[in-house]
């Protein structure tokens, strides 16, 4: 990541990618969002892809979680 980068850009350009996560767009769809909007400023694809495979492993965590205590997945947010 750029030192250049301000640290506010870099959260603004993180809930941009959950945004498109959950709205199943693709991560290489999401850095073109993320190039038109932020410009040189936009985190790296790598970055990109790293975010969605999180925010996948995060979905994936709450599934079994769900399985193996046999609750709804509304009531382990609570």
């Amino acid at each position: 990541m750029s030192a250049s980068i301000e640290m506010a850009d870099v959260k603004e350009q993180r809930i941009r990618i959950k945004f498109c996560f959950m709205l199943d767009k693709t991560a290489a769809e999401t850095h073109r969002l993320l190039k038109e909007d932020f410009g040189e400023q936009a985190l790296s694809p790598t970055r990109t892809f790293e975010w969605f495979k999180r925010f996948k492993m995060a979905g994936n965590q709450w599934m079994i979680v769900n399985i193996l205590v046999d609750r709804p997945h509304a009531q382990l947010r609570k």
